[in-house]
């Protein structure tokens, strides 16, 4: 009697002798971290956060580096395991979704918080300026302003 190897489901036979390097699994774990971070960071750019306040900025972008190498090497080198493990293929698929509308929120969000941003320096540089020009004993052509040379109303300084 021969003995045969039992078939294994296939998302055993597209991983098998992967071990701790598996890339898809890797690939998705990225996927997943990547998203949980843009999720973070949505939230708090709603609560008002300033966007260069966001202490995720380093790791999202680490982690959208390492998304790009391993979905080019996924490409590249495993476009088989897509093919023959319909259900890994569908896992990735789902989580690629997720952290496009991820995405797609926190550039909308980011915008938002660039734009407020700009409106708050550009008001303080208003006030700024309001207030250097009412401070100013001098005119740009190096005169007196009027308001600097008349007396207060009901000082008479004559008397």
């Amino acid at each position: 009697m021969t003995q045969e190897t039992p078939m294994l489901p296939a998302a055993h036979l597209s991983h098998a002798g992967l071990g701790s390097h598996d890339l898809p699994d890797r690939l998705l774990s990225v996927v997943a971290e990547l998203t949980t971070v843009m999720v973070e960071e949505n939230a708090a750019l709603a609560e008002g956060l300033p966007a260069c306040v966001s202490a995720n900025i380093d790791r999202k972008l680490e982690l959208s580096d390492n998304y790009d190498e391993l979905y080019a090497e996924l490409a590249d080198k495993q476009a088989d395991i897509l093919a023959s493990d319909p259900e890994f293929a569908h896992k990735l698929m789902n989580a690629v979704v997720e952290l496009r509308q991820a995405t797609a929120e926190n550039l909308t969000r980011l915008d938002a918080a660039m734009a407020a941003s700009r409106r708050r320096v550009e008001a303080v540089m208003r006030a700024v300026r309001a207030a250097a020009q009412e401070n100013v004993p001098y005119g740009a052509k190096g005169d007196i302003p009027l308001n600097a040379r008349l007396a207060a109303f009901g000082k008479d300084y004559h008397a």
